[in-house]
């Protein structure tokens, strides 16, 4: 009889190797998708069912959304709700989370409403962050008054390439908003 050579051995054990990983279909069938994991964390800082399914459903990146009202909701004194509404309103869940987590580490418990509204509003969360927190390490400013000092700020238009134009075109005359309306960062 002639030996079977180690190459046809090997691919002949090989079926029965796949058949005996006890992850290889089990796996699969454990790991969740974004949006069962958007809904589990939502429903583990007390988001009601209906309102996590309704919220993880109408996201595009679920876990962002989840991960913004979770961060809000531990890191502050913001209750869930506030924070889901929130982070359900904006483009960069992410980086308004960070806004409201980093401004809220310098303020009091009830600043949290009107920091999550400003962070909220900002075009540039991130940069809106870093003025108030600036500010209110250098000068001694209550959180209302660094906010709406960094909201207020807007790009100089000299800060931005000015193509095509001549230098006395380059200096902007001063735009005012309509009363009642805030600019944001």
């Amino acid at each position: 009889m002639k030996a079977l050579k180690l190459p046809n051995l090997a691919f002949c054990l090989l079926p029965l190797a796949f058949s005996l990983l006890p992850f290889h279909s089990s796996a699969k069938a454990e790991k969740k998708n974004d949006y069962a994991n958007c809904a589990e964390t939502l429903m583990q800082v007390n988001v009601p069912p209906l309102m996590a399914a309704t919220s993880c459903g109408e996201m595009r990146r679920p876990q962002e959304l989840a991960s913004c009202v979770l961060d809000i909701s531990t890191e502050t004194d913001i209750i869930p709700m506030d924070a889901l509404t929130a982070c359900r309103r904006v483009r960069r869940p992410l980086a308004m989370a960070t806004c409201v987590v980093d401004i809220g580490n310098l303020s009091d418990a009830s600043d949290g409403p009107n920091i999550l509204d400003h962070c909220r509003r900002s075009l540039i969360p991130n940069q809106f962050s870093t003025c108030v927190v600036g500010l209110k390490q250098e000068i001694d400013l209550g959180t209302s008054q660094a906010m709406t000092a960094c909201i207020n700020a807007s790009d100089r238009m000299e800060d931005l390439p000015q193509r095509g134009m001549t230098p006395d075109e380059q200096t902007p005359s001063p735009i005012t908003p309509p009363p009642g309306e805030i600019p944001s960062t």
